[in-house]
């Protein structure tokens, strides 16, 4: 597949090193176009990177095609225009709002003396061969683990022997409907582009900011967006839960703007501004106020006089709505493990990773701890993700990617670059014994959902 092209000799012999990969991260605030390149050890080298503010969106859903793919346009256009080149494919993320998941479980008998690659395919195709409800399609089918020969928790079977294999399959089901608009919105900007796959955006927050040692002991990431929260939770370096809620920073900015009778856009600001928890604003000493600016809205010759706002009332909405995301995040997470005694010895001993617009306001760390906890006495580990094992020869856009807001981004980008060194390393293997069949059908299988 071919994600660019270049229209001169120059731009040409950058793109020869290694095909670059164009993302588009679609949230309910912003919309971030980013372009990079996935090498084999994982590192993100990001070529280009814009991002503005979103329009057409609401909590996570496509509201208006018009207004998201003029949005869209004008960051494609920056991108050409900047760097001289073509797009031809792109991925996307979508929110946790649409997505359902559980875990399946599939097996398939062994024709030769040992496990091949085919083989193992089958076992997953047949895990993931479940009807789903009305207007739903599989988006995922991530193979967890391998049992073969009555020995479980074998992560690659292919060479073993064995007279069967069986799988367990995490699947994660979506909207068609969402879906479909999220790649109508790319055709309205152009009908010559292909959307090559749509992913998960808790999936791509965790490949950006999470190490495989948290995998290995369990950990959890919650991706908090401007209009859903997008989670993931993994074991035995292995995701056995996803999900998503809807509503996080929208909601908080509605409310301020409810309880102060201000504009929505005034209320953005205000959330900005006072982005804290009580207990990190108390650490530099400050009890002041906020001054919204007056709304020339109806008439410049009769203005609303500014209003000035407590700056810790505002805080307690924020840290208020946060507990309550945290509080169902945990309740949400007590309940699927309830439901599947598969998960009975899940314990993330790694804790929670955060990442999103809303990890980065000081002082979310502790008040994370203290709601995602099930016993009152105890905290939970907490941190903050950062996009890992990120490079780039411009300064600027290195710093950028320094934030926890970028993670579904780059994770769009490393998520889509591992399958295709997959694909490409499995296509050097079967050059060598000659099984192009075996390649063409894993190549098809991974792009089957389009």
């Amino acid at each position: 597949m071919k994600f660019l092209s270049s229209n001169n000799k120059k731009n040409q012999q950058k793109q020869n090193r290694k095909d670059p990969i164009v993302a588009i991260d679609i949230g309910t605030y912003n919309i971030r176009f980013i372009v990079g390149s996935v090498q084999a050890d994982g590192y993100v080298e990001v070529l280009y990177y814009k991002e503005d503010l979103s329009s057409g969106m609401v909590a996570g859903s496509v509201a208006d095609l018009d207004l998201l793919a003029k949005g869209i346009t004008n960051l494609v256009q920056n991108f050409q225009e900047e760097l001289g080149l073509e797009w031809h494919s792109c991925v996307l993320g979508m929110a946790g709002r649409y997505i359902t998941s559980f875990n399946s479980h599939g097996n398939t008998t062994i024709i030769g003396d040992s496990v091949s690659a085919l083989d193992k395919k089958k076992a997953i195709e047949n895990a993931c061969a479940v009807r789903f409800g009305a207007g739903e399609i599989l988006l995922h089918g991530i193979p967890q683990h391998f049992t073969v020969n009555g020995q479980s928790g074998i992560l690659n079977p292919i060479g073993l022997s064995a007279p069967r294999i069986d799988v367990s399959v995490h699947m994660i089901v979506a909207s068609v409907d969402q879906r479909k608009n999220l790649q109508r919105a790319i055709s309205l900007v152009s009908d010559s582009v292909h959307v090559e796959k749509v992913i998960y955006n808790g999936i791509a927050a965790a490949d950006a900011v999470l190490t495989d040692s948290e995998k290995e002991i369990g950990v959890g990431v919650i991706d908090l967006g401007e209009g859903t929260v997008n989670v993931a939770i993994y074991d035995q370096k292995q995701l056995i839960i996803s999900f998503g809620l809807v509503h996080c920073g929208d909601r908080i900015r509605r409310e301020i703007a409810q309880s102060f009778g201000i504009s929505l856009k005034a209320s953005e600001g205000l959330k900005h501004d006072a982005c804290a928890t009580v207990e990190a604003l108390a650490e530099t000493n400050y009890n002041g106020y906020f001054t919204v600016p007056g709304d020339y809205e109806y008439s410049e010759e009769m203005p609303i006089h500014p209003i000035r706002v407590q700056a810790t009332d505002v805080i307690h909405i924020i840290e208020d709505n946060l507990a309550d995301t945290f509080r169902s995040v945990r309740d949400r997470i007590e309940d699927i493990v309830s439901q599947d005694t598969d998960l009975s010895s899940l314990n993330l001993g790694a804790g929670f990773v955060l990442t999103g617009g809303m990890a980065n306001m000081p002082g979310i760390e502790l008040l994370a701890s203290r709601n995602l906890s099930t016993n009152p006495n105890m905290r939970v580990n907490v941190r903050v993700g950062i996009p890992r094992g990120v490079v780039s020869n411009d300064e600027e856009t290195f710093k950028a990617m320094q934030s926890p807001s970028l993670a579904t981004a780059i994770g769009l980008l490393r998520h889509t670059g591992k399958e295709l060194n997959e694909v490409q390393d499995l296509e050097s293997q079967n050059k060598a014994s000659g099984s192009v069949n075996i390649l063409s059908k894993i190549k098809k299988w991974w792009s089957s959902e389009f």
